[in-house]
């Protein structure tokens, strides 16, 4: 699927510390990228910015080849 993320801003806070005390280690600003393990811990995997656009492997590899 490609995505175009909303969210704050990367100079913007999120404010997810404050919904959920499980958030303190992500990101403070714009929008992190996370998953929830089995045992409840949170990992951040990547932080992206609002309305940047976010290809499937399939399509940033034909843009790729078209770019070349």
């Amino acid at each position: 699927m490609n995505v175009i993320p909303e969210g704050a801003l990367h100079a913007r806070k999120n404010h997810l510390t404050e919904i959920d005390d499980m958030y303190k280690e992500v990101t403070h600003k714009g929008i992190p990228v996370i998953t929830v393990e089995q045992d409840g811990e949170v990992v951040q995997h990547a932080e992206v910015e609002h309305s940047e656009i976010i290809f499937t492997k399939e399509v940033t590899n034909k843009i790729e080849r078209y770019r070349k």
